[in-house]
């Protein structure tokens, strides 16, 4: 039943492949291969028959990530379009992205919010990251910092600007090079609490 919690399958989450291959980073531990950025974004129709899938699978509130290489890529319209049949569908879906768009672009997060439903988003930050404005080789996640405050403000001002719920997530691929700064990571997530729900650390991503 919709309800129902004892003797359900315990599946954490599922997530959504090709939807847009292409990314505006260059990672060193991205698990995307070398076609990525020449692959076109898969068509609704395929979308819509993986959500159904994970549906079917998750069942009811299923957890949902809508991912692939960097989905915010994307058209908002075409982006919302998947978040609203995730919705519609009764999954619970959250965009995973690197965020910059959302920096580039101050609606393009309302819009998602306001517009098409989205309640969740995860913001992937971490020095592995080869791309992003001001990046350096040697960075440390400590220099990191400020560009996490920036994504934990856009969701206070998200709620503000838009009157809704929005979740958010912060994750981090985690390297012999940067493992030492986990300890750092998590206390600006407690300090930031309010606005982050939680901290994932990764091997790949």
């Amino acid at each position: 039943t919709d309800g129902q919690i004892a003797g359900v399958p315990a599946v954490g989450c599922g997530a959504t492949h090709s939807i847009m291959e292409r990314c505006n980073f260059a990672c060193t531990s991205c698990y995307l291969n070398e076609a990525a950025n020449t692959t076109a974004p898969a068509p609704f129709d395929e979308v819509r028959a993986q959500l159904d899938e994970l549906r079917a699978y998750l069942g009811p509130d299923g957890k949902c990530q809508i991912t692939s290489g960097e989905v915010t890529l994307l058209p908002v319209a075409d982006l919302g379009r998947i978040v609203a049949y995730a919705l519609h569908i009764g999954l619970d879906p959250m965009v995973m992205t690197n965020g910059e768009r959302f920096l580039q672009e101050a609606d393009y997060l309302a819009t998602l919010v306001r517009e098409y439903g989205l309640q969740k988003v995860s913001f992937h930050v971490d020095s592995t990251q080869r791309g992003r404005p001001g990046w350096r080789r040697d960075q440390t996640e400590e220099e990191l910092r400020p560009l996490r405050d920036r994504f934990a403000d856009l969701v206070r001002q998200t709620r503000t600007q838009t009157g809704r719920v929005v979740h958010a997530a912060i994750t981090m691929t985690v390297t012999e090079a940067n493992a030492a700064a986990v300890p750092g990571v998590i206390d600006w997530a407690l300090d930031n609490a309010d606005a982050i729900r939680l901290v994932s650390f990764l091997p790949v991503a």
